[in-house]
């Protein structure tokens, strides 16, 4: 089953690439923003994670992702990259992805993440700054590594 949905999604995120209407439609959308992060949150916690790090309207240019759950690499999860991460290499003053993380998950999560993450074409040579999050009180840590 899961094998069929990532085969769906690499033929529906490939069918919209090929899809001049929609990329025409993408620089439309794109011309006068210039979101300077990606920034890829919890699902349940994408719209908190904006206000924690104090984003405001355009400034950062969302995706999501599973609580718990490693970030998939580019082939596993084309949705995320053939989606955001990719529409997001046509702004001109990208910054950073931010990686926000709740502090009660695993470490493991967090370090596969980062190295998935990695594999992306276009996010690379952009920095990637990793959050603990501690959400109860509304308090970010950055989580040091060597990416």
């Amino acid at each position: 089953m899961i094998n069929k949905l990532t085969q769906m999604s690499k033929e529906i995120a490939e069918s919209r690439k090929s899809d001049p209407l929609l990329m025409d439609r993408m620089e439309i959308a794109a011309q006068g923003q210039s979101p300077k992060y990606l920034i890829i949150s919890s699902i349940e916690r994408s719209s908190q994670d904006l206000e924690i790090f104090g984003f405001g309207q355009g400034d950062a240019f969302r995706a999501t992702r599973v609580p718990n759950e490693v970030l998939p690499t580019p082939d596993q999860s084309p949705f995320l990259f053939a989606g955001p991460a990719a529409y997001n290499r046509h702004f001109e003053k990208k910054r950073a992805v931010v990686l926000p993380f709740s502090e009660n998950e695993p470490i493991e999560v967090v370090r596969q993440s980062l190295e998935n993450i990695g594999y992306h074409p276009d996010l690379r040579g952009l920095p990637i700054v990793v959050f603990h999050v501690n959400y109860d009180i509304g308090r970010a840590n950055v989580f040091p590594h060597g990416l």
